[in-house]
């Protein structure tokens, strides 16, 4: 049995930690396939039978980290869930994601190396922040049609929902910009984004 046909999921699990890792620690545009390969114990054959490009894989460490924290699962988002719950959820969820130290890390990459390799941030963009989105503005549609939510543009709202939840605490401390924030501190910010955002898109 040649070494293509024999590779197993775990071997695509090895693969997908050690671009993780070697992302972080080297970035993007330095580290190599032959690398990967070493760092994962494998030929770097069995990297091509699994991941066509360096950019597939990368969004394959996006999908994992997106995996871990359930933000992009359709679950959360129930199209009988009621606004407040359904939002408290997906919010806890994204915040969990982006206060994540790895998450952090993976975005300076993106913000460093993207304008030399654009198919960084197009890959960031369509495994982490798109789906997210996506999922969010099927949920906020679905409200409107059902007369519980008053919304002209789903899409744009599931964005400033979005930014109304990163701003207050994840997007400075992605920066190094003042202290990390106490738990009840954010558990304000977020109570706050969802009142504000009900407040405003509530039917009547």
């Amino acid at each position: 049995m040649n070494e293509i046909t024999a590779c197993t999921p775990s071997k695509r699990d090895l693969i997908v930690e050690a671009a993780k890792k070697l992302f972080l620690e080297g970035g993007y545009g330095t580290t190599s396939m032959d690398a990967l390969a070493a760092e994962a114990g494998v030929s770097k054959r069995t990297v091509y039978s699994h991941f066509d490009n360096k950019e597939s894989l990368f969004g394959a460490v996006m999908v994992g980290l997106c995996s871990e924290t359930g933000c992009t699962h359709p679950s959360i988002l129930v199209s009988d869930t009621p606004p407040e719950q359904a939002l408290r959820e997906f919010a806890s969820n994204m915040v969990g994601l982006v206060q994540a130290p790895e998450e952090r890390d993976i975005f300076r990459v993106v913000l460093a190396e993207s304008i030399q390799f654009p198919e960084l941030g197009e890959a960031f963009w369509s495994y982490g922040p798109e789906p997210a989105k996506q999922l969010l503005t099927a949920y906020l549609s679905e409200q409107v049609k059902r007369g519980v939510l008053r919304i002209d543009d789903a899409a744009t709202a599931a964005m400033q929902f979005i930014g109304m939840i990163k701003w207050p605490h994840c997007m400075p401390e992605l920066f190094g910009v003042g202290t990390p924030a106490s738990d009840e501190a954010r558990q304000r910010a977020l109570d706050q984004a969802i009142s504000i955002f009900l407040e405003g898109t509530r039917a009547k």
